[in-house]
């Protein structure tokens, strides 16, 4: 039953709590290997790789001519980053058993993080054929065709693997929205973003619901087992390397049933925070919530790329408020990614909030302070604010009494040299129309950002921000 709970919960996206249910599964019997791959794939998507070490040396120390136990060692070497020697592991697991798709998706995994794009797909189309009722093995070729920029193969795919999915796979429909976003669709990116969220968000009521009736059953009966999976989970964070609050890697996450975007998972604790009931909601049907409600639903880092894609999407048909709304829960769900506080700045830009902007551009360059993107944006909001102060009466009859103490004081310390005069601002002005010309020289214009020294923002023209 532990296996089987295991393996639901793992294809319903939900890693810590499969993570759980493998950890009681080992404790109550150490030799059922039932949920190995589960097991393997949710430690090495989670970035466990502690944990991923010793399984892995149990595994090959009982029995070295099996292939679960090199395709721990690969899972582990993937998680480390290290392809080259997973893709060695990979291809002595799938020899070993030639039969398991786990292997052969794996095995395409490591080639495609390689760049290698026929090899990928051929170990793609080896998984299909053995496993032809499954979705996944499509999905993974519809994705590797949207990397290569193949729009008409991937779009078939995918289409095919959501059919086989039985339309409610989210990842399907959130790479299906990167398909769409890519051939500049951005009406219907958006729509397939947005019914990802919700499929997120209906799988995490449904989890919070269960989650309620056994609190309710095993109160009625007194029986309390949940507090040991609980703690189990714990325990085993604290021995993990990167512990609590793990940031992003911006390496593809490896699993047995999905290779999906260049991002790795959030804290294992969630799980104790949906144990806890931390999740409330006004209603408990996802179809009568807002997007924006969808969107604050999803508690899992799994899903902060597609969140992000929204925002992308909601930005480009200049829904700003929503697309705020996305970037703040990208932040909330992975703290500290430069180019969240670079997408919100934008955001906030174009919307007319320069003072947010400019604050937002100075955290993304606190985090990646080589961006030319959040500099040069930063000059020109800058620039706006300045221009837009100066035709300001009131603010600028404040700066004529103090414009004597300002040049006095300048360059001596004096509490004068704080306030910035009209002729400060001109200063400033110019030393930025000069900063910007010569960063500009030699550079084309794209993006409708013009170059040179005019520093009108024409918010009609959008900024890919895509990449």
């Amino acid at each position: 039953i532990l296996s089987l709970a295991a393996i639901h919960s793992y294809s319903k996206y939900d890693l810590p709590l499969t993570l759980s249910y493998c950890q009681l599964l080992e404790k109550a019997d150490p030799y059922c290997q039932n949920a190995a791959f589960v097991h393997i794939s949710a430690l090495a998507s989670l970035g466990y790789k502690r944990p991923l070490f010793q399984l892995a040396h149990r595994l090959v120390d009982a029995n070295p001519k099996a292939a679960k136990s090199w395709y721990a060692v690969g899972s582990y070497y993937y998680a480390c980053g290290r392809y080259d020697l997973a893709q060695r592991h990979f291809c002595r697991a799938a020899r070993l058993d030639p039969r398991s798709s786990e292997c052969w998706i794996a095995f395409g995994c490591s080639f495609a993080a390689c760049d290698e794009s026929d090899q990928a797909l051929a170990s793609y189309r080896a998984a299909s054929r053995l496993n032809p009722g499954d979705h996944y093995p499509l999905l993974y070729m519809g994705m590797e065709y949207v990397r290569t920029n193949h729009p008409s193969l991937a779009e078939h795919f995918l289409k095919s693997s959501w059919r086989v999915s039985g339309f409610t796979d989210p990842l399907v429909r959130s790479e299906m929205g990167v398909l769409h976003y890519r051939k500049g669709e951005w009406n219907e990116a958006m729509t397939c973003f947005v019914h990802a969220v919700r499929l997120v968000a209906e799988m995490s009521l449904s989890r919070e619901n269960g989650s309620a009736s056994s609190n309710q059953i095993a109160d009625s009966t007194g029986d309390h087992g949940d507090g040991d999976a609980e703690m189990l989970v714990e325990d085993d964070v604290e021995n993990t390397p990167h512990g609590r609050g793990r940031q992003v890697t911006g390496k593809p996450p490896l699993t047995s049933v999905r290779f999906a975007k260049d991002t790795a998972i959030g804290d294992i604790s969630t799980f104790s925070a949906r144990r806890q009931g931390g999740l409330h909601t006004p209603s408990k049907n996802a179809r009568d919530l807002s997007d924006v409600d969808c969107i604050q639903l999803c508690s899992d880092a799994y899903w902060e790329p597609t969140i992000f894609s929204l925002g992308q999407s909601y930005r480009k048909i200049r829904m700003f408020s929503e697309a705020a709304a996305c970037f703040e829960k990208c932040l909330s769900l992975c703290p500290g990614k430069a180019s969240s506080y670079s997408a919100l700045a934008y955001t906030r830009h174009l919307s007319g909030d320069l003072d947010g902007a400019i604050e937002a551009y100075h955290q993304s360059l606190s985090r990646q302070p080589d961006d030319p993107f959040c500099s040069e944006m930063l000059m020109r909001a800058l620039n706006e604010s300045l221009s837009t102060s100066h035709f300001d009466p009131a603010f600028d009859a404040v700066d004529a009494s103090h414009e004597d103490s300002f040049l006095s004081g300048a360059g001596h310390g004096s509490a004068g040299g704080s306030v910035l005069s009209p002729r400060g601002r001109a200063a400033s002005a110019a030393a930025s129309a000069s900063f910007l010309s010569g960063y500009n020289s030699g550079r084309a214009s794209t993006s409708g950002i013009s170059s040179g020294n005019n520093f009108t923002f024409d918010s009609s023209v959008d900024v890919d921000m895509s990449a």
